[in-house]
């Protein structure tokens, strides 16, 4: 394809589609009933402790919006459930139910087997994709493409004048 450099985030939606479409197969295999972008979720809600979204968001490094849909999907799954904080009846939390804790356990035993896999992985391709993408979040927070893209000389566009 041309230009494949300039097309970071085309790769990187291909990457996301083939991994999680792999990923749903492993889930349902090992009896995960969870959607594959909500397990991080589900596995910040440790068995036998609280968390409210924002601590969720916080955790995770994600919107509370986000946090908000996915938390939706694990009360309709039956796997959390919500109550108010007995210290602060203002305040919200979620807990994993009996079912939620039993998936959290099962997701916890399969991510230490994944990790195995993705060290396999970058060893084969030659780059640790998270240490790269972490590096590349980090130089992008500090300067954005459009910083970026006035640093670097690019053909001119010219209009061509009809007589």
């Amino acid at each position: 394809m041309p230009f494949d450099n300039a097309y970071l985030g085309k790769r990187l939606q291909d990457l996301l589609t083939l991994a999680h479409s792999q990923m749903k197969e492993v889930y349902e295999a090992h009896g995960l009933v969870i959607p594959v972008e909500g397990s991080s979720t589900l596995h910040a809600i440790a068995p036998g402790t609280s968390a409210s979204l924002t601590e969720i968001a916080a955790t995770l490094g994600q919107s509370h919006q986000l946090i908000a849909q996915r938390i939706g999907k694990l009360l309709a799954l039956e796997l959390a459930e919500k109550r108010a904080d007995p210290n602060d009846g203002r305040r919200s939390e979620y807990i994993l139910t009996p079912a939620g804790e039993e998936q959290w356990h099962r997701l916890d035993t399969l991510m230490q087997t994944i990790a195995k896999v993705n060290q396999r992985l970058f060893a084969e391709i030659g780059c640790d994709l998270v240490e790269g993408l972490d590096r590349a979040l980090t130089a992008l927070a500090k300067e954005d493409y459009q910083s970026r893209s006035g640093t670097v000389s690019t053909p001119t566009y010219k209009e061509e004048v009809q007589p």
